[in-house]
């Protein structure tokens, strides 16, 4: 997988390459690479099917998709092409088999095909039209010059995961709450009193597990030792999860991976969390 995550980098805004050090003749020199990309972007809106958006995006349909449109917290496979303005390919995974692809978000990507992205659904080819401010910028890649417009030819292969599918689905099911930033719960026992706030010291018990069933944490099984924690020192559905509860209460917690590890998951310890990772939580809050 290392020529994907290569790949990956030059799609990412995280990743970028510096700007111009002090031994280049100038910025001034890429202008003409500015000009070229404005001049390209105002002729191309007047191509058939190109739709220019306020931001400056523009793209074109190639193929609908079907199903719901991607949302930021989405996790994506995705195939593309990216090529400079003369039609030049940067690089391309267009060829490569789904197993061979890997997953991203679209809210890590550069602004352009961020932006793009959330108009698409599985199934779907677009081609993006992205001006320089929406790619890289003054910044220079080993590829790609600074001030370039970019062209990115993007399938949607699928949309989420097994972690986000089950999630789907275990919405569904009967005494299953979601609250508006996606934490799924199931009340096991109703407490008393006052709810913790995001700044509060708590006690609890708790048992973190994956979907496979892969436990990370058991306070229970390690002698009946609760925990002391602040909760603002905590993942953010942790946090969010005992802020629901009230002393005595006791709950299971469905954890999407926005609100846990992330996209990077968490490397060494005693058990490894892979990227995108549902978290199931069974929490007791003793105060």
């Amino acid at each position: 997988m290392k020529f994907l995550k290569v790949i990956f980098s030059f799609l990412s805004v995280l990743v970028l390459s510096s700007c111009l050090s002090d031994s280049d003749p100038g910025i001034e020199q890429y202008y003409p690479n500015r000009d070229a990309g404005i001049a390209f972007l105002e002729a191309n809106k007047s191509n058939e099917g190109v739709v220019a958006l306020d931001s400056g995006l523009q793209y074109k349909i190639n193929t609908e998709g079907a199903g719901d449109v991607i949302q930021s917290t989405d996790i994506l496979l995705l195939r593309f092409r990216t090529s400079r303005i003369d039609g030049s390919v940067v690089f391309d995974t267009t060829e490569l088999e789904e197993e061979d692809i890997e997953y991203m978000v679209s809210s890590n990507l550069i602004a352009g095909l961020s932006e793009g992205l959330l108009l698409m659904n599985t199934g779907a080819n677009y081609t993006f039209y992205i001006p320089y401010q929406l790619a890289y910028g003054e910044y220079r890649l080993e590829e790609i010059d600074p001030f370039s417009a970019l062209v990115i030819d993007v399938e949607v292969v699928r949309i989420g995961n097994d972690d986000s599918d089950f999630l789907k689905v275990n919405a569904l099911e009967e005494g299953v709450f979601t609250t508006e930033s996606g934490l799924q719960y199931t009340v096991v026992t109703e407490g008393e009193g006052d709810s913790p706030s995001a700044t509060t010291y708590v006690e609890v018990n708790y048992k973190g597990e994956l979907l496979d069933g892969t436990v990370f944490g058991n306070t229970w099984a390690e002698g009946n030792q609760p925990i002391i924690v602040l909760l603002s020192n905590t993942i953010p559905g942790f946090s969010e999860a005992i802020q629901t509860m009230k002393p005595g209460g006791r709950r299971t917690f469905y954890i999407p991976y926005y609100l846990g590890y992330g996209a990077d998951g968490v490397v060494g310890g005693d058990t490894e969390i892979p990227p995108y990772s549902t978290l199931i939580f069974d929490i007791e809050l003793i105060q």
